[in-house]
């Protein structure tokens, strides 16, 4: 059974191995681009050098900046198929888990954020496979862990991968796979934004 910090360790380690792998492929075109753009000033270069040595300056410039932000476009594109490809694989991941793990991953989701008294809505699909059982265990877990242990099963679905939405009055806590992915691909892409400013 995994935890979800486990499981986000192996997101992590994923996204990194198929972000390397298509980030390698993206440096090679890159390098192509470049070195396809450095022949075409160099040649640019000889031919306007009759014509004068400052247009020629400008016109290979201007040839090698384009090529290197086509460079940094494709390692930025390769970066975010990786990151969108892990992602994916992750959510596929939480969606294929056995049942018993299923339900041991949102037992430890509700004992690790829940106060004790919200209702928690699920997925049409987990609002069938969380049963009163399952909310009886979580509550006197709760209750040892000293909190009130009074979680119920809202009535209300939501169209969610899995996970909870913990709620308590007009106050919601998402803890939705779809939330948490969503976070953990906005704290990569910093990551990735820096490529496109990097030398």
């Amino acid at each position: 059974m995994m935890a979800l910090e486990d499981i986000l360790r192996r997101i992590e380690a994923d996204s990194k191995l198929s972000c390397e792998q298509i980030i390698e492929e993206a440096r090679r075109r890159a390098e192509s681009i470049k070195k396809e753009a450095q022949d075409r000033a160099n040649a640019l270069k000889e031919e306007i050098l009759k014509q004068g040595k400052a247009k020629a300056r400008e016109q290979r410039d201007r040839i090698l900046t384009i090529a290197a932000l086509e460079r940094r476009k494709s390692l930025l594109e390769a970066k975010q198929e990786g990151i969108r490809t892990a992602l994916q694989r992750a959510l596929g991941s939480f969606v294929e888990m056995p049942v018993d793990e299923y339900k041991t991953l949102i037992r430890d989701m509700l004992l690790g954020a829940a106060s004790g008294t919200e209702q928690v809505i699920v997925s049409p699909r987990d609002h069938e496979l969380l049963d009163e059982a399952f909310f009886a265990e979580v509550n006197e877990a709760l209750q040892k862990m000293g909190k009130p242990g009074r979680l119920s099963l809202s009535p209300e679905t939501r169209p969610m991968s899995g996970g909870v939405i913990l709620a308590s009055g007009q106050v919601e806590k998402n803890l939705s796979f779809d939330m948490t992915l969503s976070l953990i691909q906005d704290d990569l892409e910093p990551e990735v934004a820096g490529i496109l400013y990097s030398d």
